[in-house]
């Protein structure tokens, strides 16, 4: 991460935050070429095997680590901008709350709750509570339709949208952000990371 201090000067801060975002960038990517069987038949062995070897349910693995990444980067983010300390009083609140509140207190004015990017963050995070308190069920075998897997889940492009449109809504309280902007080019395909 880098931030810009008030004498001008940057400072790069390192930590796990963006290997969450790459795994969710990932699981898109194998999802996507999956589903595009067409692309499957001239692919190489080598392709093929990962795609399989990787393929559990990118759902599922989209949904967890984007919500991973999106509760570290709001803690990351306040910390960043004030202390640890106010992340700290953040901490008992729910990842959605925690944007709302730590934007406010970092800015002034935090992300607008009226939003359709705070509406999908609080839609990621009532999946992400669906998979983590996920309790079995009993399966009909009469029903032909007997597809355990929820199906509220979006499809793994969707989660990296609903992590830049959040980030877009960051900068709206904080336009100097340096990060938050990379991030939202890395994730418009304008630079890798």
């Amino acid at each position: 991460m880098i931030t810009q201090d008030e004498d001008g000067s940057f400072t790069v801060r390192s930590g796990d935050i963006n290997i969450f975002l790459g795994i969710v960038e990932e699981q898109s990517k194998v999802y996507t070429e999956n589903l595009e069987k067409e692309n499957l038949d001239k692919s190489n062995l080598g392709n093929i095997i990962r795609i399989n070897n990787n393929q559990i349910f990118p759902p599922y693995i989209c949904t967890l680590f984007s919500a991973l990444y999106l509760e570290a980067f709001i803690y990351d983010y306040c910390a960043r901008k004030d202390s640890t300390s106010l992340a700290k009083t953040l901490d008992k609140l729910d990842p959605p709350n925690k944007w709302l509140i730590g934007t406010k207190l970092i800015n002034g004015t935090g992300i607008d709750s009226s939003k359709k990017s705070y509406q999908d963050l609080k839609n990621l995070f009532s999946l992400r509570n669906k998979l983590a308190h996920s309790k079995t069920k009993q399966i009909d075998m009469e029903n032909s339709d007997n597809n355990i897997r929820n199906k509220n889940f979006l499809e793994p492009i969707e989660y990296l949208n609903i992590i830049k449109e959040i980030l877009k809504e960051l900068l709206l309280t904080d336009e100097n952000d340096i990060y938050t902007k990379l991030i939202i080019h890395r994730l418009e395909g304008n630079i890798t990371v």
